[in-house]
Parts: C-alpha cells; sequence; structure tokens
C-alpha cells in the first residue's frame, strides 16, 4: 500500500503544480475563457512536448514534481504520460464537478495530501482502474531491476 499512497501524492502533486499555475477560476461558473483554459491545462498535462517546455520554462515546484514521477516511474515514458493523463482526467473531472470553483477543489487538494487512500476512494471507476494498472506496472518494472542485476 505504501506504493499506492506514493504514487496518489504524485498524481495529486502534478495536479496542484497546474491547477496553481493555469486555471484562473474563482466564480464557480465556467465561462467560454475558463472552459479554454481548463482544456488548455489538460491538453498541456496530456502533451509531452507541451508539459517539457512549460516545465522547462517555469522550473519550480512543476519540474520537481515531474522529477518525483520520473524517480517513481524509472524513467519509463510511457508510465509517465500514464500518470500525466491519469492527472488530466482526475483534473477536468473536478474542475467540472465544483463548477470551476477553485476553493473547494484547492481544499480536495489539501486534504489528500493528508489523506492520500481518501483521495483514492473518491475516484471514479475509470481512474480507479487506471490508477491501479499504472500502479501495478510500476511496481513489475521495480521488481525486474533487482532480478537484472
Amino acid at each position: 500500500m505504501g506504493k499506492k499512497i506514493v504514487f496518489g501524492f504524485v498524481v495529486l502533486f502534478s495536479i496542484n503544480v497546474l491547477a496553481d499555475s493555469l486555471v484562473p477560476y474563482d466564480d464557480g461558473k465556467l465561462d467560454k475563457d475558463e472552459q479554454k483554459a481548463l482544456q488548455q491545462t489538460v491538453d498541456l498535462l496530456k502533451n509531452d512536448t507541451k508539459r517539457g517546455m512549460y516545465i522547462h520554462e517555469t522550473q519550480g515546484a512543476a519540474k520537481a514534481t515531474d522529477q518525483n514521477i520520473d524517480s517513481l516511474t524509472g524513467g519509463n515514458a510511457q508510465n509517465k504520460q500514464k500518470i500525466y493523463e491519469l492527472s488530466a482526467k482526475i483534473f477536468d473531472r473536478m474542475v467540472k464537478n465544483k463548477n470551476g470553483d477553485m476553493a473547494p477543489i484547492k481544499q480536495m487538494l489539501i486534504n489528500a495530501q493528508q489523506n492520500p487512500e481518501g483521495f483514492a476512494e473518491g475516484l471514479s471507476s475509470e481512474e480507479k482502474a487506471l490508477l491501479k494498472e499504472i500502479s501495478r506496472d510500476i511496481e513489475k518494472r521495480q521488481e525486474r531491476i533487482p532480478a537484472q542485476q
């Protein structure tokens, strides 16, 4: 379960970094510009090239998050991409469910830092399945590494 918690933190932090820096919601309703900002944020999470440029330009927390994901995945690009895609799904759902009101989203993220398992329980069935799939693949890869040494 420890690896699942760490993975949950990584997903959480990748969402949190981009939530704080890109999406300017505050009134509880998604207008056309805010919907566009949400889509751009989701696209940034999903697109490796754009995400890499953003991380390079902003450094800070985004770079640290990306390095944590690299460490978790052992540098496996496919699993790294899956983590960011899962983050995009979760972030998109959270913003839409809260009608763009970032205050409760940020509170959810703060609570998730204290209780990542509780956060994971609140994921949709599809998100939970993706989380399990990625976690299993990462664990399998980590098990093979000592055997190869």
